[in-house]
């Protein structure tokens, strides 16, 4: 009897082990509650600070906010965002520019109509593994910056809501 109670701690072991690694993959990407200025989000922030924002408003659009680690200077343009060796994307959907402010710019991915939402920029959000944002800064400087995608699409699901088809066309 004792001896089968010792070989179950190995395994209890093992899996508590196995959990607390992997719990950090689970919660690079979550659910943040609205604030004054945004609707809840999927959200995630990188080693350096940096963070993302995918939410959707009111009338079924569905936005990209990408926020420079606070300290940083000003973004002085729309940067580039580039999910693997897909191509790079610079502006809005619809061929608008970003909109942005002194530390985030905002790009909208696409809009929800009939329960489906056409957007190859969140197919790849969803589906790839990481994503490259390159900006440029008001000083004239450049920076470069990635995040992680393990979980986005969970999160982003419980925003969208689960009857809603991202496809890529």
């Amino acid at each position: 009897m004792r001896q089968a109670a010792n070989e179950k701690m190995p395994r209890t072991r093992a899996g508590l082990l196995l959990f607390l690694y992997c719990a950090p993959l689970w919660a690079q990407w979550q659910v943040v509650d609205p604030t004054k200025e945004l609707p809840a989000s999927a959200a995630t922030r990188n080693t350096s600070g940096d963070a993302l924002r995918i939410y959707r408003d009111k009338e079924g659009r569905v936005h990209l906010r990408f926020l420079l680690r606070a300290g940083f200077d000003s973004l002085a343009g729309c940067p580039t965002f580039q999910v693997a060796s897909e191509p790079a994307e610079y502006q809005s959907y619809d061929g608008t520019a970003c909109t942005t402010g002194d530390h985030w710019v905002e790009f909208i991915l696409g809009r929800i109509e009939g329960g489906t939402l056409h957007s190859a920029a969140l197919h790849r959000l969803l589906n790839g593994n990481n994503v490259a944002f390159r900006y440029a800064l008001k000083d004239h400087g450049y920076g470069e910056t990635a995040f992680d995608l393990t979980g986005s699409k969970r999160a982003v699901t419980r925003i969208l809501g689960r009857s809603i088809t991202v496809t890529p066309d």
